[in-house]
């Protein structure tokens, strides 16, 4: 989730770049494939899932006020944090979850992730 990177350079500070920035460019770019796990999998990516639906569970979801399950742009965290997709609509960009969800409760390390 774009917006969960955003919260992680605010907790990190500078040290985002190396430690989430650079991994998550890598793996975005091609190195999921040698590791043999996908992108969405990989423990930054998890973690700004979690993030992220944390911060819309809270602006649309059941902690905002005048959202309930039956509005249109209503955010199902728990069904986010399961990895179904959801019926939730971005009401800034009109876009609905149609990737493909990944449980932000398990992630996976590699040999990289320490190295690095």
């Amino acid at each position: 989730m774009k917006y969960g990177h955003y919260i992680q350079s605010q907790y990190m500070g500078i040290s985002f770049i190396p430690v989430v920035g650079i991994p998550s460019l890598l793996s975005a770019a091609g190195t999921s494939k040698a590791s043999g796990m996908e992108h969405g999998e990989r423990w930054f990516e998890r973690w700004a899932n979690d993030l992220g639906g944390h911060y819309f569970d809270k602006k649309y979801g059941t902690g905002a006020k005048g959202y309930d399950s039956s509005s249109p742009n209503f955010f199902n965290k728990e069904q986010f944090n399961s990895g179904e997709t959801t019926e939730y609509t971005n009401p800034r960009t009109g876009s609905p979850n149609f990737w493909k969800a990944y449980k932000s409760s398990i992630s996976k390390w590699t040999f990289w992730d320490f190295i690095w």
